[in-house]
């Protein structure tokens, strides 16, 4: 198993936390060892859309079988996006501060990223 993958695809484990796992038995089981899961015990049946298929795809990620597709003739990346964008802002108010942002010049570079990252579209 490739453990050099970025962490992309979203996971929900039995007992629900969401993960992101590259097994999903590790992930079930919190297992903090290397994994020596097959592929098929790795894998898990979720829906993706295709924009997380194909970054998950770019990323070195294998799809082992498709069981349904829905086709839309039109796309609208902005659909959702003032209704995510309210949540994860009220998200990340409620958390507070990330790690490693103690001191005012930290939370000021972090904002200053932050705002670089969502002038050139680019999401965390």
């Amino acid at each position: 198993m490739n453990g050099n993958l970025p962490l992309v695809l979203p996971y929900r484990t039995y007992d629900g936390r969401l993960t992101f796992p590259l097994c999903a038995k590790c992930a079930d089981n919190r297992q903090q060892q290397p994994c020596t899961h097959r592929e098929r015990e790795r894998s898990w049946l979720t829906g993706y859309t295709h924009v997380e298929l194909n970054y998950a795809l770019e990323r070195g990620y294998k799809v082992v079988d498709i069981y349904e597709v829905w086709n839309y003739e039109k796309w609208d990346p902005n659909l959702f996006r003032s209704y995510v964008n309210t949540f994860i802002g009220l998200k990340q108010q409620a958390s507070g501060w990330p790690d490693g942002c103690a001191s005012e010049m930290d939370r000021a570079d972090y904002l200053a990223i932050k705002k670089i990252l969502n002038e050139k579209k680019i999401y965390e």
